[in-house]
């Protein structure tokens, strides 16, 4: 009986091939709409399919179809689901707003059974996006390529932008799960030559730095280095700063691998932005700690580079980002050797260790094992360094790590293992990395034309042979060369060994003063960390004349370095942005691991100040409980207005943060109040702050407040100026605009209503027929509104092209699609604080109800081509003559948008139903357009009050305004020519064709019995007789109307 098929009607059939198609557990409700099935058949069906295992009820709502159907009816069914009829049962969930009541995973196999392969991509990728949040990578990763694969021939412009956009977030999952590599050409060489084809320049670039990346993972450098330079040649071509975020890690990778830190660096502090956001689609970003802490520390900047690692490593902790967090704490383990605080150094490569054996960390081990290898070296333990460094590349070799030469302190150990007659570590022979030969030669240190690493292989050339006391001209031209590439790099340790190896060379020479001059220029290179690493054997040459030579950490040096850096600070649109600058700068120069800038609202005093931007510090951190300290010293600095600079005395470590040694605040006058204070601290090195005093601090924090205000006033005028044209292009001109004129009590009381909303931030719904005054009332309720000083945009929908809608809107980045030459501000972004009134409303695509009504729930928003995150503060007026509620139904507009648009409602009655509106309108615009046309005042008679009153004015007050300009304009005396047409006055057969109001009523009979008696009142035939009323009574009875005697 379970394989044989039941007699069943054809709506019973229909019942169950929906529910098969929708699969899962499906609400009875929706399949009922989609395939309707009276109770009586519904109870007949369950009963045959129910026994035969064939469904099962799943609460008291839903159904579903179980698994392993017999073929001929899983053959039955399909035959029932034709494209054709799948094609009608997505209309159908569309008209009746049922996806969000379906299994989306359904919709994609119905979206992709009736043809529709782009809704279904498209759907596919919001599945995607989902998981990403869910932390479900390897899901998100399946449901991309699903949805590429699906639109990958596809030629239809929205297929061809869906493709481009997932084809880079597939390569973002796939480098990030570090999984599918070989995969990721195909969709990128598809990807750019459908950017080509669309003219998107934006993605088109960012295609290549993705080829770029995935050569350099998988070894390909020269592949990459091509790759790399014509992304970022696209890049600066845009130059816009959404794409420099968006491309920021890749570019950075770029510079890194090159050895232009410098460079290397500044890109990766802006993609530390998108990392520090913990958002999860911003996985282009995922090693960014670690190259930017790298970065750091070639360039010298120790403490930053400490700050950077501690603040990573717990942020990656935070997030049980165990990987990245155990191999950032290898790299910090490994600085802190660096920097003789070995102790301290080796204890967190070992707990780094144990955490890569216990989460098979293959990378942490192998950054481990090189770092425990420098620590036995400093030790002058040779034998065991070299044992150290044969486990991390045993490690490395057998988990198919590309072999990569990253640090010259591993070409330093080489070179020492070398020289002691240690045998070759495995894939790193010496001989083989510095091929004696020609530099053309020399392994992937040349080919990949890193300047940093030839550097450091030129002095060790050079080094060899004055070890072997050779001292050939050669050896002096290797050591200016390494100098050159080195001061390229940025890094001034390795640039000061090979300022040394030349002083070295020249003492053979027999030149000591040539030999000294050297070494002071080694020693200033330096900087503040000279004492840690100039060697012993050359302080000898420094002091035999005086003192040794300042370095840039002296007072008068610092301070002159420091206001050169605050003077080219760049302007940016954004005043966070511009601190930021600065406390990333000043971090920098005086040496500070960490900082912050606490901003106080209005100068005033708080003892939660906001965090407005930070370096290596977080909101949290700033939260927590070993903070408080540091907190109360913020306070004080505030209300003193005198900067602080202590050493508290909690020296000690904590289990997973170091306590802080070093904190330094310096209040910053803004306009003349103080209404923030910068803090810098230190936990790891005990020398911070040491070269700072009292009057120094003082003559930073005015430097400081000085720039800052610069700056933001600069920032202050240009927004002003951008506000300015927007208001010239889309403000009323409020000179020329005229008031609401009206007697009708409904409108009366519209605009009472309008006044009182006015005064929130609800949204507002105006319905109306078109020309009815739609445009005045969102303006009024504007003006009434507390946003009045801010711009008022006007956006008729009606007139935008449905191809243009999303840049109108949104704005749109520059090379976002052909066409698009420079950024476009979108009418949202215009209308900043104030507000957008949108016009016919009704005339929007779904897909942009869709953005619209994200934009409103999220307040913020992204233009076209764009991911930065842009905030909306505008309050939303919106309008329309059609009935929404029937565009609902019919599936033309979201259900959703519409109630987030309806909270307040206003309705403007047509002209016709406003009583004698019409005249009155009439006579202000005659008017008017006398003035404007340079008329002698015209009159409007009685004849002309009685047609304009009987007039239907299907064009409402737009069509009145319209044919008294043109009266104006046509008449040939002091009297109007209406010229009215006839087939458009109300009918006289029906008085009550415009369903007027009681009062409207007897203001039209007055009116009307006044025209017949000439305007007599009273007497024997007059308007008082004929009303059976008293004079005083008509009196009375026309002042409550409203009317005029």
């Amino acid at each position: 009986m379970k394989n044989t098929l039941p007699e069943l009607s054809e709506a019973q059939w229909g019942f169950m091939a929906v529910l098969d198609i929708l699969g899962g557990n499906s609400l009875i409700e929706v399949v009922g709409i989609l395939a309707p099935l009276l109770p009586g058949p519904l109870f007949d069906l369950l009963d045959k399919t129910e026994i035969r295992g064939w469904m099962k009820r799943e609460g008291d709502d839903r159904l579903a179809l179980t698994k392993d159907l017999p073929q001929a009816l899983q053959n039955r069914l399909n035959k029932i689901n034709t494209r054709c009829r799948l094609g009608k049962l997505i209309e159908r969930i569309l008209k009746e707003n049922l996806l969000e009541k379906i299994d989306q995973t359904a919709m994609i196999l119905l979206f992709e059974g009736g043809g529709r392969l782009t809704d279904a991509s498209q759907i596919g990728m919001e599945q995607a996006h989902q998981s990403l949040v869910r932390g479900e990578n390897e899901i998100a990763k399946n449901f991309f390529q699903q949805s590429l694969d699906r639109v990958f021939d596809l030629e239809d412009l929205d297929a061809k932008t869906l493709f481009i956009q997932g084809t880079l977030q597939f390569s973002n999952v796939c480098f990030f799960l570090g999984q599918s590599l070989n995969e990721i050409p195909r969709y990128l060489h598809r990807a750019q030559e459908l950017a080509g084809q669309v003219g998107d320049r934006r993605s088109h670039g960012m295609i290549n730095l993705h080829f770029g990346r995935l050569f350099y993972v998988t070894g390909l450098r020269d592949k990459a280095l091509v790759a790399f330079s014509l992304g970022h040649e696209e890049i600066k071509e845009l130059g816009d700063d959404d794409i420099q975020t968006q491309s920021a890690a890749f570019i950075g990778i770029y510079f890194f691998m090159q050895g232009k830190f410098t460079e290397a660096v500044n890109h990766f502090e802006k993609a530390e932005v998108l990392y520090q956001a913990d958002s999860p689609l911003n996985l282009s970003v995922s090693l960014t700690p670690l190259f930017l802490g790298y970065c750091t520390i070639y360039l010298g900047r120790f403490h930053q580079a400490i700050g950077s690692l501690d603040l990573h490593w717990r942020l990656a902790r935070e997030r049980s980002d165990w990987s990245l967090a155990t191999s950032i704490r290898a790299v910090l383990g490994t600085v802190l050797v660096l920097l003789n605080n070995e102790v301290e150094g080796l204890q967190h490569l070992k707990h780094a260790r144990e955490e890569a054996q216990r989460h098979g960390n293959s990378a942490a081990l192998h950054l481990c094992g090189g770092g425990i290898a420098l620590y036995y070296f400093r030790q002058g333990k040779l034998k065991e360094s070299f044992e150290e460094s044969k486990k991390a590349m045993e490690i490395a070799s057998q988990s198919g790590l590309v072999q990569q030469f990253a640090s010259p302190w591993v070409l330093e150990l080489l070179y020492e293992y070398h020289r002691q007659g240690y045998e070759p570590v495995p894939y790193r022979n010496y001989h083989e990395v510095l091929n004696r030969i020609h530099p053309q030669k020399f392994d992937r240190i040349w080919k990949e034309l890193n300047i940093h690493l030839q550097g450091v292989v030129l002095r060790l050339r050079a080094k060899e042979k004055m070890d072997d006391g050779l001292y050939p001209e050669s050896v002096w031209d290797d050591l200016q060369e390494s100098a050159d590439c080195l001061r390229q790099s940025g890094d001034p340790v390795q640039l000061s060994k090979s300022l040394l190896e030349s002083a070295r060379w020249e003492l053979a020479a027999g030149d000591r003063q040539k030999a000294r001059q050297l070494a002071q220029q080694a020693w200033r290179e330096l900087g503040g960390y000279a004492d840690i690493f100039f060697p012993d054997d050359f302080r000898a040459l420094l002091d035999e004349r005086g003192p040794l030579p300042e370095t840039e950490h002296s007072r008068e040096a610092f301070l002159k370095n420091y206001l050169e850096m605050l003077e080219i600070l760049i302007p940016t649109q954004n005043p966070d942005e511009i601190m930021s600058q600065v406390v990333r700068a000043t971090n920098r120069f005086i040496g500070a691991e960490r900082g912050g800038l606490f901003w106080f609202p209005e100068g005033r005093f708080t003892r939660e100040p906001e965090l407005r931007a930070a370096c290596n510090l977080t909101d949290n951190h700033v939260k927590a409980t070993d903070f408080k300290k540091s907190l109360s010293l913020v306070l004080d600095a505030f209300r003193t207005q005198k900067p602080i600079l202590v050493r508290p005395d909690n020296r000690g470590t904590q289990k997973e943060s170091r306590a802080i040694q070093a904190i330094l605040c310096i209040p910053l006058k803004i306009e003349g109040t103080v209404k923030a204070v910068i803090y810098h601290n230190n936990s790891y090195l005990n020398d911070a702050f040491d070269f700072l005093d009292v009057p120094l601090l003082r003559k930073m924090g005015q430097h400081h407040s000085m720039i800052i205000e610069r700056l933001m006033d600069y920032l202050r005028i240009k927004n002003e100026s951008r506000l300015f044209n927007s208001n010239k292009t889309h403000h009323f001109e409020h000179g020329d605009q005229q008031p609401i004129i009206t007697g009708s009590s409904v409108v009366l009381k519209l605009l009472k209503q309008a006044e009182q909303v006015a005064a929130s931030d609800s949204t507002v719904l105006i319905s109306g027929e078109s020309g009815t005054g739609k445009e005045l009332l969102a303006d009024l309720i504007h003006q009434k509104s507390l946003r009045s000083d801010e711009p008022l945009i006007i956006v008729d929908a009606a007139t935008i092209p449905e191809n243009l809608f999303e840049s109108e809107l949104f704005g749109h980045e520059k090379g976002a699609f052909t066409g698009a030459e420079r950024r476009k501000v979108g009418y949202i972004e215009l209308a900043g604080k104030g507000t957008l009134f949108l016009d016919e409303i009704g005339e929007l695509p779904l897909h942009i109800q869709t953005k619209l009504l994200r934009t409103l729930q999220e307040k913020t928003f992204a233009r076209v081509g764009g991911t930065a995150r842009i905030k909306s503060d505008f309050r939303l007026i919106t309008a329309t003559n059609r009935s929404l509620e029937k565009e609902m139904t019919e599936g033309r507009f979201r259900e959703d948008l519409y109630y987030r648009l309806n909270v307040v409602p206003l309705t403007l009655p047509p002209l016709r139903d406003r009583g004698d509106d019409a005249f009155k309108l009439a006579q202000q615009f005659v008017g008017r357009f006398c003035r404007k046309h340079g008329r002698e005042p015209m009159l409007l008679s009685a004849i002309d009050k009685k047609h304009i009153l009987k007039y239907i004015w299907p064009g409402n007050v737009r069509e009145l305004m319209n044919v008294v300009e043109r009266a104006v304009i046509l008449s040939t005396g002091d009297q109007l020519e209406l010229n009215l047409p006839s087939d458009k006055l109300l009918p006289v057969s029906d008085p009550f064709g415009d369903k007027p109001t009681l009062d409207e009523i007897q203001r039209r009979y007055i009116t009307y019995i006044i025209e017949q008696t000439g305007g007599k009142i009273s007497g024997s035939g007059g308007v008082a007789e004929i009303l059976g009323l008293k004079r005083s009574s008509v009196y009375a009875r026309m002042n409550s109307l409203g009317m005029k005697r």
